[in-house]
């Protein structure tokens, strides 16, 4: 008896699952609803992923043969599909120039010759600071020949053509980072200032490498190939050079405190203004490094200025990240005007804004006065050069209150991997959802509708304050005498900067606001082709040739 009772049980259990399993491969849409998308996500948003028929359906596996609940089996992101291409187009369009503006500029640049190089002096934020822009500019303005390397801040990044790195306890501050002990009235030109250690070992060393490596600036639709770099290992003077120590004029370079390449040199020329001192050294060809060592020595030191003789242009980055317009003008000392008194440049750029976007709004305010006061500060210390005024890029944000994601970095635990900052950046409708939890782990978004609710409310949006500022600056400019690039309107307007993020290889970065190398490339080529306008260098006169035919002598010219 209990052996039949046994055996019906069985009997019972089969014909249940075979039943379970003849309803999955009958109606496959009707399994879990509520476990694929978050059910209060809007249709305004999200229309296409309320439902589980049409979320993620073929991309990511067969709905016959992969279930709701075992759907994405790799992480975030991994199957969504990129964004379409993007292909810049002509700076020259989006440049407003005001009668005049260019011709000095034009005459210069045609004109140029090692002698006598076009010398370009740009002012800016972390867009100027990291050098990709500039460099691209220095190629596109003279192209297949040398270009100095200009301006290098007392530390800098390790990928522009002369790189400078602190050796020992040095103390750093600038406009934005002030220290009490070494900042006082004098920051120096680049808004940078650096002081050795009383005690212990301290140099500067100074490395002459090559351009940044080959790199091709790459979408579905465009290609800009770089101009190759010679090796690792190559120098940037193959003829040798100047190069110039910026300091405070009150604390000389010590003599014997200069080495090319591990050999003593002494300084050739020794000058400066009052608040600028200029140590000047010549180097031989092939020199890779040239070193201060200013250990237990009361000196502040500014940075340096690299000049190649062989160069046709001439620029000089000169970018603090960070930096407002307000802090510039306020807290940049004299030093500067001196700088610029000094490189007489040619033309003068001054590429700022993207910080002010976002300051308080009772600083804020303050931007339609400080912005032009600062152009007038520009144009009184460097009256000679062509101004030119490019416009801040476009900035991404989400609304106050919302969640940002973070990437885990190298000091951060517990951040999104790039794959799903990608994702979550880039395409947050499409990461599915397999559970009544978020997909995505951040501050406050925990359960599928909370996921929904961020979803809906805490979408990208330009800053609201960024056309305001490149309206005052175009007509800050324009009203001077210069020129304007709407670097905003060249990349495509709102939300640009999140599409050129979310290409495939990306030019802009994650954080939407910076740019990528190639895309910086591409700015830099972008303006310059506003700077030229496409107008070539007026040709040479034609060669004169002898006549063919004899003349006939004159016979005033025979003796009688």
């Amino acid at each position: 008896m209990l052996r039949a009772l046994l055996t019906l049980l069985a009997l019972v259990i089969v014909a249940s699952a075979l039943a379970a399993g003849a309803a999955r491969t009958t109606a496959p849409t009707t399994t879990a609803p509520t476990t694929t998308a978050p059910t209060d996500a809007p249709s305004t948003t999200a229309p296409a992923t309320t439902t589980p028929a049409t979320t993620a359906p073929a991309t990511t596996a067969p709905a016959t043969t992969a279930p709701a609940t075992t759907a994405p089996t790799t992480r975030a992101g991994t199957t969504l599909a990129p964004v379409d291409a993007w292909a810049p187009p002509s700076g020259a369009a989006f440049a407003t120039v005001s009668a005049g503006a260019l011709d000095g500029f034009h005459a210069a640049w045609c004109a140029a010759t090692p002698v006598r190089p076009l010398v370009v002096v740009q002012l800016g934020d972390s867009h100027t600071a990291g050098g990709f822009m500039t460099t691209a500019l220095r190629r596109a303005l003279a192209p297949e020949q040398p270009s100095g390397p200009g301006y290098v801040p007392p530390s800098s990044l390790t990928t522009q053509w002369a790189t400078s790195t602190l050796r020992g306890r040095w103390t750093q501050a600038s406009w934005l980072r002030d220290r009490g002990d070494v900042s006082g009235a004098m920051a120096g030109p680049g808004g940078q200032i650096a002081v050795p250690p009383s005690r212990g070992p301290a140099t500067a060393e100074l490395r002459l490498g090559p351009p940044p490596a080959t790199t091709t600036a790459t979408t579905a639709t465009t290609a800009t190939p770089m101009p190759p770099s010679t090796a690792s290992d190559a120098p940037i003077l193959p003829e040798g050079g100047r190069v110039t120590v910026l300091h405070d004029p009150f604390t000389p370079v010590p003599d014997g405190a200069l080495r090319i390449d591990g050999v003593v040199t002494e300084p050739w020329e020794r000058a400066g203004t009052a608040l600028l001192g200029r140590t000047t050294v010549s180097v031989p060809p092939g020199t890779t490094t040239v070193s201060l060592d200013v250990a237990g020595e009361p000196f502040r030191f500014y940075g340096w200025v690299v000049l190649d003789p062989t160069a046709r242009v001439e620029l000089d980055a000169v970018g603090v990240s960070g930096v407002t317009v307000m802090q510039s003008g306020r807290r940049a000392d004299a030093s500067l005007d001196e700088y610029l008194a000094w490189r007489q440049p040619d033309l003068v750029v001054v590429w700022l804004g993207t910080n002010d976007a976002v300051t308080p709004a009772d600083e804020f305010r303050r931007f339609d006065d400080a912005y032009p006061r600062w152009l007038d500060r520009v144009r009184a210390a460097a009256p000679q050069a062509a101004l030119v005024a490019v416009g801040p890029p476009d900035l991404d944000r989400r609304p106050a209150g919302c969640a940002a994601p973070v990437g885990r970095g190298r000091r951060r635990r517990g951040g999104l991997s790039r794959e799903e900052l990608v994702a979550v950046v880039c395409r947050p409708q499409a990461i599915p959802v397999t559970a009544n939890r978020a997909p995505i782990a951040l501050k406050g978004v925990r359960t599928a509708a909370d996921w929904g609710r961020w979803l809906s409310s805490c979408a990208h949006e330009t800053a609201p304050t960024l056309a305001h500022v490149i309206d005052v600056e175009r007509a800050a400019v324009t009203a001077r005498g210069g020129a304007f690039v709407d670097l905003f309107a060249w990349m495509g307007g709102p939300l640009s900067m999140k599409r050129l993020a979310c290409l495939e290889p990306p030019l802009a970065a994650l954080d939407l606001v910076h740019l990528k190398a190639d895309g910086y490339a591409l700015v830099g080529a972008a303006v310059a082709d506003a700077l030229t306008g496409g107008v070539p260098c007026p040709a040479a006169p034609p060669p004169t040739t002898a006549p063919t035919t004899p003349t006939t002598t004159p016979a005033a010219t025979t003796n009688p």
